[in-house]
């Protein structure tokens, strides 16, 4: 890919060269538009800083100069220009303490999601920012915020905390690159954090809260930036009347590389057969399909996707459709195109389901054992499914846990006996019936009359996890007492904490 920018200023660092610097990265976008013979055009750098001679100076900042050859409206931007942004930053990170990057609103939230995927193990601040109104309005607010974004980069002259992550900063508050969205078209601050605290606010002072701040990585670990997204990704909004002809022409897509499936409250959409289908058949690649991953994320503002909370979700977790919990929209499509290309098979879905940048809430581990040998004529006193491993797990964090099996059938050996019961471990491999329920790893022992429609049963096993959980090989165990069982398959879905995940 050619070069999109070009060096105005930038000067090489010597070892004994103390001053604070830091580097503006012009894009374009309504903060540097100036007026010219054909109306409002993009300004260049030189002109934009003539609005604001003494930028820095008063705080003992040196800035450094890079801008696109051809300023963007950020309207325009695409995942080339997400690219060549990391690209200038990853050139110029050992000359400079902090970036800021001057970009239109109306992709800004995009922009700042991608660039905190792109970066890996950044221990330096990048700062994006634009305005409502252009920077040479008298009454505008492009001026204030290119101070003040220049005030967090430049941190060792301004004493501020040291923010190792992309953010946003507009008006009177600094957020998480990944946790904001676009508000407001016209109000002076139009972005918010819906499902995150603010990093900061700025008035008089501008405060940081470091509680909230990710950690730097750790140190002698090399800082850089990823090169390439994912190539096709499809939006799919659910609506109402959506038919699953619609869904599954907007899956049939050339070259598809994964979807976003935009649903209901909780992660909800329609739960026949006939609408699951398609999303299904795209998932495990049928036909003439390309496989592909179907990320789920909810319509809301705030709140998460919690897939088999109800009926109306349970049929996407069986499918494996991935869950998005608490992501933005924004930064759900940024993680997916930067996912599909760093992972293959199934750590995809590990990949997204899991905090990499502190983009959202929990780490959502979910793994599906299914029974080797299905069927009435092949019921078993004991269901025990190969071994599944979990990775990256963190037992400290754990939030809750859940046991669900679905279509379980139970067969008595005495047809006298009305209710045969069953018992379920977690944990360990060779459970009997001798086993005793005294064990750590014993989860319950349940009836048919505990099951829900279709032979379903969910269960909390958050005391189990925590007690014998950790990260390597997981096995599980259902006991029939007097009764044989067979299942169609069993899931063992864990919640971790990632509101405030460590630097990657």
């Amino acid at each position: 890919m050619a070069k999109m920018y070009r060096d105005l200023k930038v000067i090489e660092r010597k070892p004994e060269d103390r001053r604070t610097r830091v580097c503006i990265i012009y894009t374009g976008g309504t903060i540097g538009m100036v007026p010219k013979a054909r109306g409002l055009e993009p300004a260049t750098l030189e002109e934009l800083l003539h609005v604001v001679p003494s930028l820095g100076e008063e705080d003992g900042i040196e800035l450094g100069l890079v801008a696109f050859k051809e300023p963007v409206d950020s309207t325009f931007v695409s995942k080339e220009h997400w690219l060549a942004m990391a690209a200038a930053i990853e050139e110029h990170y050992e000359a400079f303490d902090g970036f800021v990057v001057l970009h239109g609103t109306d992709t800004m939230a995009f922009t700042t999601s991608a660039l905190s995927f792109l970066l890996n193990n950044l221990g330096k601040p990048v700062v994006v920012t634009g305005s409502q109104l252009p920077i040479h309005e008298d009454r505008g607010d492009g001026r204030m915020n290119l101070i003040h974004a220049v005030a967090i980069a430049g941190y060792r002259a301004t004493g501020l905390p040291r923010t190792c992550e992309v953010t946003l900063c507009f008006m009177d508050r600094l957020l998480r690159g990944n946790r904001a969205v676009k508000v407001s078209a016209e109000e002076w601050q139009g972005f918010d954090s819906p499902n995150f605290p603010r990093l900061g606010s700025i008035g008089e002072h501008i405060r940081i809260r470091k509680e909230f701040l990710r950690s730097p990585p750790k140190e002698g670990t090399p800082f850089y930036a990823d090169k390439k997204f994912a190539g096709e990704v499809k939006v799919i909004y659910v609506t109402p009347g959506m038919t699953p002809a619609q869904l599954d022409r907007d899956l049939s897509t050339a070259n598809l590389d994964g979807a976003l499936l935009v649903t209901y409250g909780a992660g909800n959409a329609p739960s026949s057969e006939e609408f699951l289908e398609p999303l299904r058949s795209a998932i495990e690649g049928k036909g003439d399909r390309n496989r592909i991953q179907i990320l789920n994320i909810t319509q809301c503002l705030g709140g998460t996707v919690e897939m088999g909370l109800y009926a109306a979700s349970a049929g996407l977790l069986d499918i494996g459709v991935a869950s998005g919990l608490d992501l933005t929209f924004e930064a759900a499509l940024a993680k997916m195109y930067w996912a599909l290309a760093k992972y293959t098979g199934d750590e995809i879905k590990s990949g997204l389901q899991i905090a990499q940048r502190g983009e959202q809430s929990e780490n959502l581990f979910d793994l599906v054992f299914s029974p080797e040998e299905r069927g009435a004529t092949r019921a078993r006193s004991i269901i025990q499914p190969p071994v599944r491993y979990l990775h990256g797990y963190d037992q400290a964090l754990l939030k809750s846990a859940s046991f669900r099996v679905k279509g379980l059938h139970i067969i008595p050996d005495d047809e006298a006996i009305d209710q045969s019961a069953f018992r379920v471990f977690v944990g360990r491999q060779g459970a009997e019936e001798s086993t005793s329920t005294n064990e750590p790893y014993f989860a319950g022992e349940y009836r048919e009359s505990d099951l829900l429609a279709g032979g379903s049963l969910i269960i909390d096993v958050t005391r189990v996890v925590g007690t014998v959980i950790q990260s390597g090989p997981i096995y599980i165990g259902l006991v029939g007492l007097g009764a044989k069982l067979w299942c169609e398959s069993i899931t063992l879905t864990i919640f971790t904490d990632a509101s405030y995940s460590r630097g990657a």
